[in-house]
């Protein structure tokens, strides 16, 4: 029986001031506190170029699964009212957001079009264009 990850709750504050995490990570705690509801969209229209490069270094290792990557995962669903209530709801949105990263980071080199109006960690948004070639 896997265990329904619905009952635990992310501790912002601590988040916010934890050295070990991210600075990304911790501005994104600090953001969400300040104000509970962004989309994946608002955030990546928002991130700086080095914190995006910082966040694809992390998701280019072999093993993409950092806790940088799982938090802000985490907290940003929590930030669209997503709750994840399992290990395989959490593995299928840290695989979503990894590569909403990647397409952002093309779209920043001109390479793609990216639609932040349609990112969404709902299943709602799944049949929504997020990203196309540019010819």
């Amino acid at each position: 029986m896997e265990e329904n990850f619905s009952k635990y709750s992310i501790e912002y504050e601590k988040v916010a001031s934890d050295k070990s995490i991210l600075a990304i990570t911790r501005i994104t705690a600090n953001d969400i506190m300040k104000n509970p509801y962004m989309t994946l969209g608002q955030f990546f229209k928002n991130i700086s170029d080095r914190d995006l490069a910082v966040l694809l270094a992390e998701v280019e290792h072999v093993d993409h699964c950092t806790k940088d990557t799982i938090l802000l995962t985490e907290m940003l669903c929590r930030a669209e009212g997503v709750i994840s209530e399992s290990a395989g709801e959490i593995a299928s949105r840290v695989g979503y957001f990894s590569m909403m990263i990647t397409c952002v980071s093309l779209a920043r080199k001109g390479l793609v079009r990216v639609y932040y109006e349609n990112m969404s960690f709902g299943d709602e948004e799944g049949d929504k264009l997020v990203v196309e070639k540019l010819e």
